[in-house]
Order: structure tokens, then sequence, then C-alpha cells
């Protein structure tokens, strides 16, 4: 397994030379890069070097997003609201309450 570097120029060089060395001597490998990094411009994934393409993306919206912003505003309010009545007001990351 390899892994495209946070760093560039020669870590990332090694990273895929690995790649190519291990599918050289038959092993396999697999490469995990960020989408529309690094990886992903200049290079020519041929033949066996690329035998499959799993992507996953994650939408995190921008910071500057004014649209973002005001969502994260309704939900800091809304939990100020629920705060002031006594109420346990619900995150992404609750389950509701309860026991399963």
């Amino acid at each position: 397994m390899c892994a495209e570097p946070r760093g560039t120029g020669e870590a990332f060089d090694a990273a895929i030379a690995g790649h190519y060395a291990a599918i050289a001597a038959g092993r396999g490998s697999l490469l995990m890069a960020v989408y529309r990094g690094k990886a992903s411009e200049g290079i020519d994934f041929a033949d066996a070097a690329a035998r499959g393409v799993l992507i996953v993306g994650i939408p995190f919206p921008s910071r500057v997003d004014a649209k973002a912003r005001r969502a994260g505003r309704r939900r800091q309010l809304a939990r100020a609201r629920a705060h002031a009545a006594g109420v346990e007001a619900l995150s992404p990351h609750s389950s509701g309450g309860g026991t399963p």
C-alpha cells in the first residue's frame, strides 16, 4: 500500500516509485491519494498501474460560502434557544436520546 504524502518532491516521487515497483514485482499495489491532489495531474496510470479506481469525496463546504455561514448561524441559534428553554438540542452527532 502506498499513500500520497503531504509533502512534495522526493517524498511524492518515492511513493509513486514504490507503487510501480510493487506492480512490477507482481505483488500489486494500492495507491491512496487525495482527490484533485498531486497524484491526479500529470501522471499516466496505464495498464497494470490502475486496474481499478475508487473515488471517495467528502463535500466540505467552503467556510466563506454565504449559504454555509447562514446554516451554521441557524444551528447556533437553535442550540442557544434550546439551551435557554432547558432542552438538550440535537446535534448531528447525538443519537436523539434514550438507550439503544
